[in-house]
């Protein structure tokens, strides 16, 4: 019996609505998976999938091109099988883009020692485990005082494509910049936002553990219309999830 199995690791987007944000280059410099779940020393029993050896634009994505179901392959590597409690993934360098204009983000000092993502993942011999990181640029991008300053702290989800779920349906709205983003039943904080695509009005959320949920769609001058009580099971699309975003009387 083999003693390894193959990890996968894509990197995605949710959205965000920055006014003027245009896009986010990162740079990563390291990203690293441990068995163990608390690690005393920094050199125990990390095994590194993407590393600063590797060329520079195997590292480096534009994060608002992986929304609506676009992914980017981050990483690939044979790995002992287990399970890994650990993935820690490190940013070397970010810029963002507003109004066509270039800035550097700063990183607090904690993001570029790594980032602790949340969740484990086993890995089986001579199996293939397909891992999403999505990176939700909404919540980490922070606007600091002053002219053209801005923050990443960053968000990133991490959740295997085998034992979840996706939404989707549409917004009956192609052209607005309409973000669909899902909750818990009966409220909560949100577990996962997207795009609906400009041309079609169509919106895929994926990564959902299985559950009830409420999606809602936004779109700026339009009326939020929400959905509740969608069944999410494990490995299953689930489908006619359409929203109706009506236009809000002129001011």
């Amino acid at each position: 019996m083999r003693d390894t199995g193959l990890v996968r690791l894509y990197l995605v987007d949710a959205p965000a609505t920055i006014t003027g944000l245009q896009g986010v280059r990162v740079v990563f410099s390291a990203l690293k998976v441990n068995q163990e779940e608390e690690v005393e020393q920094e050199e125990d029993g990390w095994i590194t999938l993407l590393g600063p050896e590797a060329p520079l634009s195997a590292r480096t994505f534009e994060l608002m091109e992986l929304v609506g179901g676009i992914s980017a392959r981050l990483a690939e590597l044979e790995i002992p099988v287990g399970l890994y409690g650990q993935t820690r993934l490190i940013i070397a360098e970010a810029t963002v883009n507003v109004d066509g204009t270039d800035y550097a983000l700063r990183i607090p000092s904690g993001s570029q020692t790594g980032i602790k993502l949340v969740g484990g993942f086993q890995v089986l011999p001579g199996g293939i485990t397909e891992l999403v990181l999505d990176f939700d640029v909404g919540l980490s991008l922070q606007v600091l005082p002053g002219s053209h300053k801005y923050q990443l702290t960053p968000v990133v989800r991490l959740y295997p494509t085998a034992g979840t779920g996706s939404i989707t349906g549409s917004v009956g709205l192609p052209g607005p910049l309409v973000q669909v983003t899902a909750y818990p039943e009966g409220g909560g904080d949100p577990v996962a936002s997207t795009f609906a695509d400009d041309q079609t009005g169509i919106y895929l959320i994926s990564g959902l553990a299985p559950g009830t949920y409420e999606v809602e769609a936004l779109a700026e001058g339009f009326a939020a219309d929400r959905l509740t009580g969608i069944v999410v099971g494990a490995g299953i699309l689930s489908t006619g999830h359409n929203l109706t975003l009506i236009a809000l009387p002129p001011i």
